[in-house]
């Protein structure tokens, strides 16, 4: 559950080998702690019309995959 920890970030680019851009988001912080991430947790990217969900995997659903 969220602990009203919302951020505001921007949309940066990267670059491929082709050195073509495309759109970067980096999120880094100890907020992730706080609200659940630890590090070598695998989390779920769910991509929706203007929305990115990020949702921790369970050690339950990491065995089954």
């Amino acid at each position: 559950m969220s602990k009203g920890n919302n951020r505001k970030l921007k949309v940066y680019y990267g670059h491929n080998r082709d050195y073509k851009q495309h759109p970067v988001i980096h999120l880094a912080g100890r907020y992730l702690a706080q609200n659940g991430f630890k590090i070598g947790d695998e989390v779920s990217v769910a991509l929706e019309e203007n929305r990115i969900v990020i949702s921790k995997i369970s050690k339950m659903e990491v065995k089954n995959v």
